[in-house]
């Protein structure tokens, strides 16, 4: 009985994990309207603060309020902020000088009618629990209240209500906390706000003043899935108030939007949660921006041909070299292409290739030939060789030092934007040496300070070289079947690569250092036909 009561037992915990697992992963409504949303609002501070707003927070007292004007203080994004509540909290000092406390009795509201008029934005954190103040008392303040806040703010002329619901907020629910949550949702989108964004957060992960012993016990149940699935059921209140700021910087172009816990996550762009399922919202992000990159690059070409820039190629005879060349020449965005190598190919002739002009030296005494690297603004590395065919100390040699000195003669002379190739699982800290090398260079590219450097990581690379790599046959062959159902997966064609580096180059990025993995590749180039 004991055994078939532990084989049930278990048999329920993998349901249950795989059902979290799946429920993190699971795409997010109008995902590509919230990274957009994330990716503007750093730049849109400065617009918005010109515009000289003033805002006010009811419920400023609780661990969401506080949290909230944090972030509001940090980002100083209005002229004035009104909090309002029961009593005064310690704000001292030159960083609060834009704050105002304000208190109230929530029980005649109607008279500080006053503090709701001019303001823009209105932010409502008022929340109590059934526990501490009962049913009647848990009623009047979840709902009463807030909604008496939202009439005074609409009559103020408030444009822009932001509201802190709950996530499984639903008018129809038999239990008393969705219910109340889902019936001040829809009673604030009747009151007609220009713009009204309702935030559902899961169980909120904060160290309250206060006691919550109802909230305590979920919160230590639940903290372990914060490492693995942050996005499901718990939210940090710090992501909650970058988030609501985030939403007042680019609201949704609905009148009424809510925002789901995942939402949330996604909305703030929150780095506090490094977790494997993090990165997956991460991934989310990072394939919407991608796909706006290859989709936006064939229209810059114009733009970019008219700055008459020039550019370098080291590596060029090797497969992805070879393929970078011909995207090159067919796009023909650079006033000239240096290509740099051992030896000259003869294919390169005729009007076709007259931006092309190659260049010999020898990579032992690279720093002979430092003026060839002067007043490019772009940089292309694909240098890059086998344990195999050179030895250890021979690949060490090729993909470390000869990479290295190149990167630093373009930082020398004056290279913005330097892209790489590297590899999939680079990792410095790897005990594998191809791994370690290719981690190692993409560590010490990043310390030299490039404007803007751009890493690519392609799986196995899928080109008819003219050289023989056994081991790169073998693999080909034995994971033939994953290529070709499943092409973005472990694999990718030079000229894919070519592709993507070229669209990387066209498009501006706000980060100086961004890495490209392999499916991120697939995406720049925009090789959706390759997915079968």
């Amino acid at each position: 009985m004991f055994q078939v009561g532990a084989t049930v037992f278990a048999g329920f915990v993998v349901f249950l994990g795989i059902l979290i697992a799946w429920l993190e992963v699971t795409p997010i409504e109008r995902q590509e309207e919230i990274c957009r949303m994330a990716e503007a609002a750093p730049g849109k501070e400065d617009e918005f603060r010109s515009t000289n707003q003033t805002a006010f927070l009811v419920g400023y007292t609780g661990e969401t309020g506080k949290a909230l004007v944090e972030e509001l203080v940090n980002r100083n994004i209005f002229q004035k902020l009104i909090l309002i509540g029961r009593r005064e909290l310690n704000y001292e000092g030159e960083k609060y000088n834009k704050l105002e406390q304000k208190v109230v009795d929530y029980e005649k509201l109607d008279d500080h009618a006053d503090l709701f008029k001019g303001h823009s934005v209105g932010f409502c954190c008022l929340g109590t629990t059934r526990g501490k103040a009962g049913v009647e008392g848990f009623k009047r303040v979840d709902h009463d209240y807030v909604m008496m806040t939202a009439k005074l703010a609409k009559e103020g002329g408030c444009g822009h209500f932001v509201l802190q619901s709950s996530q499984g907020a639903n008018k129809k629910s038999s239990f008393l906390y969705p219910k109340v949550k889902g019936e001040v949702e829809a009673e604030c989108t009747e009151v007609g706000f220009e713009k009204l964004s309702i935030f559902r957060p899961g169980v909120l992960m904060v160290d309250r003043q206060e006691s919550r012993p109802g909230e305590w016990f979920v919160r230590k149940v639940l903290a372990p899935l914060k490492y693995v699935a942050p996005t499901v059921m718990t939210c940090p209140v710090e992501t909650v108030a970058k988030a609501m700021v985030n939403a007042v910087l680019t609201p949704s172009d609905k009148p009424a939007e809510i925002y789901e816990n995942k939402a949330v996550h996604l909305l703030a762009k929150d780095k506090s949660c490094c977790t494997v399922c993090y990165r997956t919202l991460i991934r989310r992000f990072d394939i919407y921006k991608s796909y706006r990159m290859a989709e936006a690059a064939p229209g810059k070409e114009d733009e970019f041909r008219s700055t008459n820039q020039t550019a370098f190629v080291v590596g060029y005879s090797g497969g992805t070299g070879l393929a970078l060349v011909e995207e090159l020449v067919n796009r023909n965005i650079f006033q000239k292409v240096f290509l740099i190598g051992r030896r000259k190919l003869d294919k390169y002739e005729g009007d076709k290739y007259s931006m092309l002009e190659q260049k010999t030296l020898d990579f032992e005494k690279l720093e002979d030939y430092a003026d060839e690297f002067k007043g490019h603004s772009v940089g292309f590395v694909c240098l890059g060789t086998s344990r195999a065919k050179v030895g250890k100390e021979g690949f060490r040699r090729v993909d470390r030092d000869y990479i290295m000195k190149v990167a630093e003669l373009a930082k020398a002379g004056g290279c913005r934007h330097f892209l790489l190739i590297s590899a999939h699982g680079a990792d410095k800290n790897s005990s594998l040496l191809y791994n370690k090398v290719k981690g190692e260079v993409e560590a010490e590219c990043t310390e030299l300070g490039f404007q803007r450097l751009s890493i690519f990581r392609p799986g196995l690379l899928i080109a008819e070289r003219e050289e023989s790599r056994i081991a790169e046959r073998f693999f080909r062959v034995l994971l033939a079947p994953i290529i070709y159902f499943k092409p973005t997966l472990v694999s990718v064609p030079v000229e894919t690569v070519a592709k993507a580096m070229v669209n990387v180059v066209l498009e501006p990025c706000q980060e100086p250092v961004e890495t490209v993995d392999n499916h991120g590749i697939h995406r720049l180039a925009q090789e959706k036909e390759s997915e079968k």
